[in-house]
């Protein structure tokens, strides 16, 4: 948190941050969410990071570092991240349904695609309890976002 005050300059301790993403010690996770928040907040600066990001989001045990991983990724704002976020909304468990939800809300931060309930802060849900962000966010995948080129924009 400390980065904050150096400005643009924060960007330098980018690899030690990366680093700490792949923190082994499964009880510290804290060292590993709070590298992926603080690469959150250099944004767009951070775009190095968004191979780790996703690394991070596909295999961390913690939830939460996942979550914040998809904010980062958000926060930097590289089209590139946009198959790893989609691999995230299929995932079918109760712990991911967040993860799934924060997913669609980034791609579509990415996308300019507009899925129901985006930025609206409350999700509506269909008659078997799946959130109609998310039921959007995986049919535009599969009909549209896995065939676009998302390396090249």
């Amino acid at each position: 948190r400390a980065l904050e005050r150096f400005g643009d300059d924060a960007v330098a301790a980018l690899p030690a941050l990366v680093e700490n993403l792949y923190y082994p010690n499964e009880q510290l996770s804290a060292v590993r969410l709070e590298a992926a928040y603080a690469i959150a907040r250099l944004g767009p600066s951070a775009k190095d990071a968004v191979p780790d990001l996703l690394v991070a989001l596909q295999s961390d045990r913690d939830t939460d570092v996942r979550e914040t991983s998809v904010y980062a990724l958000g926060e930097i704002g590289d089209p590139s991240a946009v198959p790893g976020l989609a691999a995230a909304l299929f995932e079918e468990n109760a712990r991911s349904l967040n993860l799934s939800i924060t997913s669609a809300e980034v791609i579509s931060s990415l996308t300019g695609v507009w899925f129901p309930d985006v930025g609206g802060g409350g999700y509506r849900l269909d008659e078997d309890g799946n959130p109609l962000i998310v039921i959007a966010a995986r049919r535009w995948w599969k009909e549209e976002g896995q065939y676009q080129d998302w390396n090249n924009r």
